[in-house]
């Protein structure tokens, strides 16, 4: 045991390095209780009769779900373990004489204790300096109090080994996103992350109980998608001559044959008027094709992070369906209304992440030096940088915000 209360203490010693990541945290999880709270306030002031928790009781549900956010949201996995596994460097962890999973738990259980440490305390202690009903209410007693503190720590313990698990189905599995989404997407839903429990309809509660007991921090994780995107190198026939190399190849009597790039040039009319719409949408589709073809050789795991995605998106359509079968509309809003604001907002979202996403990762570009390699392509940065990223993934959202759209048009009388 000792070795491994050593790696859980250096794990949990880093952890509590990151002081700024864990402020910025802080206000994140702030602004997003404040938002949670408002739209149940929202429902709340539409009709009080139909609400299955008292309003207090549920902003405490809400402040308690951020303060211990990082104990028990199932998407806050070790990004160093999947890579380890993917690049195949698990194999220098196999050879050590200590047991990976044991090793593997303490690490994940130290990163979520000291991210808790961090940033719990500042939350509570202003969610209960809030009035009622938006506040914090205390517990009915001590003893529920300890019992608080017991299914928390058993519940601490359960979401890493389902961690656990997701990191042993990686290993039959060439890209982990696929299975993280699935099992991620399926948990937060079926805990109550994205709505409380007392919200679902009764039948699909009753199932709900049976498969656990439900404690007072069931459901204390968020659904967030961390993305995950292997780069594929752009090859040398993306790129043109530029201007000195076809001065020199007109000065050899125009042969290009020698040129690095193949030998591409541009037409005339684009020359003058460089890079020119469409050499800019044909550089587009070469690098269309090639993140197409990255898609392609891994079938598998497409078909997974697919699922996953729909599958994300699927789970908040569920929440508002079950909320809108208890409140028959809220602030004015009917449930298609609703729905074709969300489904518009799902579609707009998932085209730019499918065909346009290389700016959400320009921050990464930068810190690894790879924003260098694009400013010498003699080729327009924005479109190096817009088109390095695709996923085609997204299309299983699309799929379903089109679905919706066409539900809420025909039903909102729009």
């Amino acid at each position: 045991m000792g070795k491994y209360f050593a790696f859980f203490r250096l794990r949990f010693s880093m952890g509590l390095q990151y002081r700024a990541a864990a402020l910025s945290g802080i206000i994140t999880q702030f602004v997003w209780g404040a938002m949670e709270v408002l739209m149940f306030r929202a429902f709340y002031r539409s009709q009080p009769q139909a609400f299955p928790m008292a309003l207090h009781a549920t902003c405490t549900y809400v402040w308690m779900q951020q303060a211990f956010l990082a104990l028990f949201m199932a998407w806050m996995m070790e990004n160093e373990i999947f890579d380890s596994i993917v690049s195949g460097n698990v194999a220098y962890e196999l050879c050590r004489p200590v047991g990976i999973y044991h090793m593997w738990f303490a690490r994940s259980l130290a990163n979520r204790l000291s991210r808790a440490l961090l940033r719990c305390l500042p939350i509570l202690l202003v969610a209960a300096a809030l009035p009622a009903p938006y506040g914090m209410m205390a517990p009915d007693s001590p003893l529920a109090l300890l019992f608080f503190f017991l299914t928390m720590f058993l519940g601490v313990g359960v979401t890493v080994a389902f961690c656990m698990l997701v990191y042993i189905a990686c290993f039959f599995t060439v890209s982990s996103m696929g299975v993280r989404m699935v099992a991620i997407s399926v948990v937060d839903f079926f805990s109550g992350s994205l709505i409380p429990l007392p919200f679902f309809p009764a039948r699909v509660r009753a199932v709900l109980e049976l498969l656990h007991a439900e404690c007072p921090l069931a459901g204390l994780q968020r659904g967030s998608k961390r993305e995950c995107h292997v780069p594929c190198p752009f090859t040398a026939d993306l790129l043109a001559p530029c201007t000195g190399c076809r001065r020199k190849t007109a000065g050899n009597g125009g042969n290009e044959k020698n040129h690095p790039a193949g030998g591409l040039s541009l037409p005339p009319p684009a020359r003058q008027v460089f890079p020119g719409r469409s050499f800019m949408m044909r550089l587009y589709g070469k690098f269309f094709l090639i993140h197409l073809k990255s898609v392609a050789a891994y079938k598998a795991s497409f078909v997974l992070t697919t699922m996953g995605q729909f599958l994300t998106t699927f789970t908040v359509f569920l929440g508002v369906h079950f909320m809108f079968q208890r409140f028959s509309s809220v602030e004015g809003f009917t449930y298609s209304e609703t729905l074709l604001c969300f489904s518009i907002t799902l579609m707009e979202f998932s085209l730019a992440e499918a065909f346009a996403r290389g700016f959400d990762s320009f921050g990464s570009i930068v810190r690894q030096g790879e924003f260098d390699r694009i400013l010498v392509r003699p080729r327009n940065e924005i479109l190096q940088v817009l088109a390095s990223r695709m996923e085609f993934s997204r299309l299983g959202r699309m799929a379903q915000a089109i679905v919706m759209f066409v539900y809420g048009i025909s039903t909102s009388q729009v």
